[in-house]
């Protein structure tokens, strides 16, 4: 699970976050933040490429 506990981000700019979530869908990782819980589908990462 990748948690983001301050306000800080959990990539470093825009064009990092498609990375990340690309990385997290296929590793089955979590996402949290202040707003909620998120679990990315594989195919929804693969149908955006």
């Amino acid at each position: 699970m990748a948690c983001r506990t301050t306000r800080t981000r959990l990539c470093r700019n825009a064009a990092d976050r498609p990375r990340l979530l690309q990385i997290a869908a296929f590793s089955e990782t979590l996402i949290l933040d202040e707003d909620g819980l998120y679990r990315i589908p594989v195919n929804l990462i693969a149908d955006s490429a």
